[in-house]
């Protein structure tokens, strides 16, 4: 009796996703203005990123004071990793 209560709940359930899924996709589809087709919708999309400006000094500041710290942290974290992995203890620990 179970297995067929799990099995009604089962298609009940799948029954609901795929009527949300359905749904859903009516509904992004009325909410494209004019029934926008494919080209319009990248050329819309290709305006935008014309407008938007390119990479900036911030952008390449930021990489490099990343690059950076990565950098300083390896030799550190290398040497806790092969210390632990050999069993030795580091200067700082207790």
């Amino acid at each position: 009796m179970t297995l067929l209560c799990d099995r009604k709940i089962c298609l009940v359930l799948k029954s609901l996703l795929i009527a949300l899924f359905l749904f859903s996709a009516v509904e992004a589809r009325a909410a494209l203005p004019g029934g926008a087709g494919l080209e319009t919708r990248v050329a819309r999309l290709e305006a935008k990123a014309a407008a938007v400006s390119p990479i900036n000094s911030g952008d390449n500041a930021w990489l490099l004071v990343s690059s950076a710290l990565v950098l300083m942290m390896t030799a550190p974290g290398s040497s806790c990793f092969m210390a632990a992995w050999f069993g030795r203890r580091t200067s700082w620990a207790p």
